[in-house]
């Protein structure tokens, strides 16, 4: 790129790319004016091979029309949906620094969890009960 031209900031860029593909995605081709894209930004993004520019003159429009509402957007590359996909993972956190949280119990678990180990708790009582009681009749205590 020349000194002259301005270059596309990446947060700016990453900005543009995501809109844009909200909006192709709904097949929309909108103006770089509906954006929010200079003429500037555009070329820049252009020349760096992120967006395809499609020009409106070719569907009848003629005239003085200013560069922001004579070209469209027509889609964007694959290199700048991986370029998106990449920024996408490393604004996320790693994967050792999430937290897995198990879902809330309901109270109806919590009662038969708790009815369940004190079952087992009273059956363990009266095995025991049991156990000593044919110990002492056996050697007649």
């Amino acid at each position: 790129m020349s000194e002259s031209e301005p270059e596309v900031s990446e947060a700016r860029g990453r900005e543009i790319l995501t809109l844009l593909r909200k909006l192709l995605d709904d097949e929309v081709h909108p103006t770089l004016r509906d954006v929010g894209v200079s003429g500037a930004e555009a070329q820049c993004l252009a020349k760096q091979g992120l967006i395809v520019l499609g020009d409106t003159r070719s569907w009848g429009n003629a005239g003085n029309i200013a560069f922001e509402d004579r070209y469209v957007i027509a889609r964007i590359s694959d290199s700048a949906l991986v370029w998106l996909a990449e920024a996408e993972l490393s604004a996320s956190p790693p994967i050792h620094q999430m937290q897995i949280v198990p879902p809330a119990e309901s109270k109806f678990v919590k009662i038969c969890r708790w009815l369940g180990n004190k079952l087992w708790e009273i059956l363990a009582a009266i095995v025991a009960a049991v156990v000593a009681g044919w110990f002492l009749w056996k050697h007649h205590w």
